[in-house]
């Protein structure tokens, strides 16, 4: 995995997190929504050699860069739903395309 490509995915959670304070109208909401984001990577279907970290939004650390990998590969799919933008600009940062 390259270093750019990992920084810009880590740019892309935490602002996607400031995005949900801005657009919820309360905190609570906002929490509500990346603890939901977390519930749906935990009920994720997967093989036996796909990790995926158990919390992992709001703050990324303590994962090793399989683990990211594993991440960006779900992410568009774990915002459908919740916030239609979020999932363009990560199908855009995960596989290069609209």
């Amino acid at each position: 995995m390259h270093n750019h490509d990992l920084g810009l995915f880590l740019y892309l959670v935490k602002a996607s997190e400031a995005r949900m304070r801005v657009i919820m109208p309360s905190a609570q909401r906002a929490n509500s929504a990346l603890a939901q984001l977390n519930h749906r990577m935990k009920r994720m279907l997967r093989a036996d050699d796909f990790q995926l970290p158990k919390d992992y939004f709001p703050s990324p650390t303590n994962i090793q860069a399989k683990e990211h990998r594993n991440v960006m590969q779900v992410a568009p799919f774990l915002y459908d739903g919740i916030d239609n933008e979020m999932v363009e600009l990560y199908a855009m940062c995960v596989w290069g395309r609209r």
